[in-house]
């Protein structure tokens, strides 16, 4: 038995399905990495306050 690959028609529509679903799926990296990031900023402040805090009450 042999298998054959299907031949896809409108080989040219697929590709730019293609390339928009990658440009879409970059913008989305994009935002999400951003509000990642900002996250992690709102956390490493939290924590050096929190730690400049403790040390302020240590010595206080």
């Amino acid at each position: 038995m042999t298998s054959q690959i299907p031949a896809q028609s409108g080989g040219s529509r697929s590709l730019l399905k293609n390339i928009i679903l990658l440009v879409v799926a970059l913008i989305v990296a994009v935002i999400l990495l951003d509000i990642i990031g900002f996250l992690a900023g709102i956390l490493i402040f939290a924590l050096v306050v929190y730690i400049v805090y403790l040390v302020l009450r240590h010595r206080f």
